[in-house]
């Protein structure tokens, strides 16, 4: 990848409304170190996506003013985004996005409108479902959260990524539409959780 993109990537992402002003004036004046640090590490992260496939893309679709529209939309939704996972959804989407080499089409649009409506267990609920495994009834799977079916399976059918197929009194079985397999493998979630797991391993 060459020096002019990364240039264009480092300086829009100087210019991304947040909260409603300029990024960099922000971190400057009222965002905490912390943040910064974030952004460069993302920063890093995206670059380094990007120079890894970069054989596969077309420098001239990255440089596209459609590129850089949803560059600027989904690097702000992963900026603000305090769930690691979900953060790293965004930025294998940008990834995704990039592979593609042309105009972003309708399914592309609805995938990350997608991304940015569901929670992060639907997320974790969808790979159960993509692996074949039973939702059971009555398990914690997260603090506080036991109707699985009223607050993530329904939402996920209600949008058409997941069709029940078999209850009973213990077990809920869902599988994957076709849309929900090509979200599911669009977003990349088995990669992204082997690399939270890998980071994980490290500290």
């Amino acid at each position: 990848m060459n020096s002019d993109f990364k240039n264009i990537i480092l300086a829009a992402t100087n210019v991304i409304p947040i909260f409603g002003g300029a990024i960099s004036v922000l971190i400057d004046k009222y965002i905490p170190d912390n943040l910064q640090k974030k952004r460069d590490k993302l920063l890093e992260e995206i670059l380094n996506d990007l120079e890894n496939i970069k054989e596969e893309i077309n420098e001239d679709f990255l440089k596209s003013e459609d590129f850089t529209i949803v560059f600027l939309r989904i690097f702000n939704k992963a900026m603000i985004e305090n769930n690691i996972i979900k953060s790293k959804i965004f930025r294998f989407i940008l990834k995704n996005i990039a592979l593609q080499n042309h105009k972003i089409d309708l399914e592309t649009e609805m995938f990350i409108k997608l991304t940015e409506d569901l929670v992060t267990h639907q997320f974790y609920f969808l790979d159960k479902i993509n692996k074949g495994e039973n939702i059971l009834k009555g398990v914690i799977y997260f603090t506080g959260l036991m109707d699985h079916k009223k607050y993530s399976l329904t939402g996920l059918e209600n949008y058409g990524l997941i069709e029940q197929i078999d209850e009973t009194s213990n077990y809920i079985k869902y599988k994957l539409t076709e849309f929900g397999k090509a979200f599911y493998l669009f977003i990349d979630y088995e990669n992204i959780y082997k690399e939270v797991i890998a980071e994980s391993s490290m500290e």
